[in-house]
């Protein structure tokens, strides 16, 4: 079977260019990466998949590359950002993506190990998130009624405001307050009449009359 020569050079470059973006050693792996895969992947004539094994350097060869410390640093200050606004856990997540990018750096899950240990404060990060959601569905809430939706998110393990509202919006569905994204696209196609909502705030199925 023929090597595919222009692919394999094509990919080089094209992987070079991709790896230059974490440095030196970034280039140097991505174009290793992008021949191969232009090889072996890309381009016209006789071509055949790389291997099991020949796949897994590849993988090796990226779970080694190191970003340069000005990258590390500027990744820190930004994921910061999220720990600065009071959304502790936007931080960590951003930290999450880092260390499954890089799995050799280890500054990145010494970030998000500390970041663990420290308590969350949902009442601060999330009160923004809860209203906007609330208000959405045409609810309200009590500053009493706001605290113990945190505390029970808090104790779920959730720790950032994303989380927390998905936690929020969960539970109004499974209350019967807040449609589903189907019930949404059906609401939009019939209008108010295929869901009616009672006067306490419970949507209704079709056919259903509201208090």
């Amino acid at each position: 079977m023929a090597f595919n020569f222009g692919g394999a050079a094509g990919g080089a470059l094209s992987g070079a260019a991709t790896g230059s973006t974490f440095g030196p050693i970034g280039t140097i792996a991505g174009g290793l990466i992008g021949g191969l895969s232009g090889a072996f992947g890309g381009g016209g004539g006789s071509q055949f998949l790389p291997s099991e094994l020949m796949q897994r350097y590849m993988d090796i060869g990226l779970a080694d590359i190191k970003p340069p410390q000005w990258k590390k640093k500027l990744d820190i200050q930004d994921a910061r950002m999220y720990a600065r606004s009071g959304d502790r856990g936007a931080y960590e997540d951003t930290l999450r993506n880092l260390v499954e990018l890089y799995p050799t750096e280890k500054r990145y899950g010494k970030a998000l190990r500390k970041s663990l240990k420290k308590d969350v404060d949902l009442a601060q990060s999330g009160f923004n998130v809860a209203d906007q959601i609330y208000t959405n569905a045409g609810l309200s809430f009590t500053d009493d009624q706001f605290r113990d939706m945190a505390k029970s998110a808090e104790k779920s393990g959730i720790r950032g405001s994303s989380a927390f509202g998905d936690f929020l919006k969960q539970n109004l569905i499974a209350q019967g307050k807040m449609l589903t994204p189907q019930q949404e696209q059906l609401s939009y196609i019939f209008g108010g009449r295929a869901f009616p909502r009672t006067s306490e705030g419970y949507y209704t199925t079709y056919g259903s009359t509201a208090k």
